[in-house]
This record gives structure tokens, C-alpha cells and sequence, in this order.
């Protein structure tokens, strides 16, 4: 069974008029650009299972599915031939056509961190399968058991010494877990959004940016 799978980060989805970190939002007019721009690259994948990140809102990405259906039904009814055609079951005509995504099953993984408050959210993530989901999704960031790290020893020192630790018990963003049926098997599929590390670098007072931001 031959099947494709695809990793979207959409750099901050969600609807219009809703402020999702401090004084940034999108006009009607740039959501209605990000859903159009959006719709096209899932045509353009046309692939069984997409991970996606930085997802605000599972409203706002169902919208996007929806137009990104309908497209590809508009796509198939200019290029696929109707049945009763002599030439209609030709193998280019499978390549040329684009499988909706009505059918097709969305788990959303919210972020625990983000209560609502505008100018203060933090994005989620989604999984879209065509070929739906064996049993729940599964979303992991609070831990049930606390996870302590120990720090290594820094260079020189002593390799016996206690060098300090710190313990984990929530992840600042969540993982999506799900599990995919494929064939008489199900395949176990994660979908993380690592964290940048340029967010822990320090901007100097004044500054736009870090000094390790700036690439010029």
C-alpha cells in the first residue's frame, strides 16, 4: 500500500480579527490571503497524512481544509474525464487528480499553556489522515511522571560531582500522537514543533534583536 505523509508549519494560523501574540493579527483581508495561499499547497501535496504546526485554532484549519476540498473537487471535474469516456481510465488521469479531504479524520492538539487570552496564545498542532485513525490521538505535554535531567560536570571537574539538575513536568509545546491504519497494520506517528532556539538568546535594552539573531 503506497501512501504520503507531509509536515506543514503554517506560521500562525488563525481567524481573522484575533490577536495571538501581542499586537499581531491578521485583517480580513490577510486571512482571506494565508486561507488561499494555504488551500493551494494542500493541493499541491495532495498527501495522505499532513502534520501541521502552529495551529491556533482547529475552526480555522477545518475552514482551510474545506476550501482546499473544494478546489480539488473543482481541479477533477476540468481534468478527469466522466466515465462513460473510452479514454477515461487512462493512468495519467489517476496522476492528474487530487482526493478531497471530506472524508478525512483532523485530531488537534491544543496547547495546555494557552488560555485564550489575546495577545498571550500558543499555537497547537493537528494531524489530517485520509486514511483516518486506530483508536484516540494522544496529546502529551503535561507529564504524568516528572522527568529530572541531571546536568553534566563542566570541563575539568571533578566527574563524581553533583553538577545540579533540573526536572521537566510539562512541555512547552505538545506533542500529537496518533496511530494510522496502513494495510493489516497501524503505523505510530508523532508530531512535534521543536522548539527555535533563537527565543532563549537576550535582547539588549534598546534592541530589536539579539545580537545572534541578526544574519546580516
Amino acid at each position: 500500500m503506497r501512501f504520503s505523509i507531509a509536515s506543514f508549519n503554517v506560521k500562525n494560523l488563525i481567524g481573522p480579527d484575533r490577536e495571538y501574540y501581542r499586537f499581531q493579527s491578521y485583517t480580513p483581508e490577510e486571512y482571506a490571503w494565508k486561507r488561499d495561499w494555504m488551500a493551494s499547497q494542500l493541493v499541491d501535496l495532495d498527501a495522505d497524512v499532513i502534520g501541521f504546526q502552529e495551529i491556533f485554532e482547529e475552526e480555522a484549519l477545518a475552514d482551510v481544509v474545506g476550501e482546499a476540498s473544494a478546489r480539488a473537487r473543482t481541479l477533477n471535474n476540468a481534468v478527469i474525464p466522466a466515465r462513460g469516456k473510452a479514454y477515461a481510465r487512462k493512468v495519467i488521469f489517476d496522476k492528474l487528480g487530487v482526493t478531497p479531504w471530506d472524508d478525512a479524520a483532523l485530531a488537534f492538539a491544543p496547547n495546555a499553556a494557552d488560555a485564550g487570552v489575546p495577545g498571550e496564545r500558543r499555537p497547537g498542532l493537528a494531524v489530517l489522515s485520509r486514511l483516518g485513525f486506530v483508536g484516540a490521538p494522544e496529546v502529551i505535554q503535561d507529564l504524568a511522571e516528572p522527568v529530572t535531567i541531571p546536568f553534566q560536570p563542566l570541563r575539568g571537574m571533578d566527574s563524581g560531582l553533583d553538577a545540579g539538575s533540573y526536572t521537566l513536568r510539562r512541555l512547552s509545546r505538545p506533542i500529537l500522537k496518533v496511530r494510522i491504519p496502513v494495510g493489516d497494520t497501524a503505523l505510530t506517528l508523532f508530531n512535534c514543533h521543536l522548539k527555535s532556539k533563537l527565543g532563549e538568546y537576550v535582547t539588549p535594552p534598546g534592541a530589536r534583536f539579539a545580537p545572534e539573531e541578526d544574519l546580516t
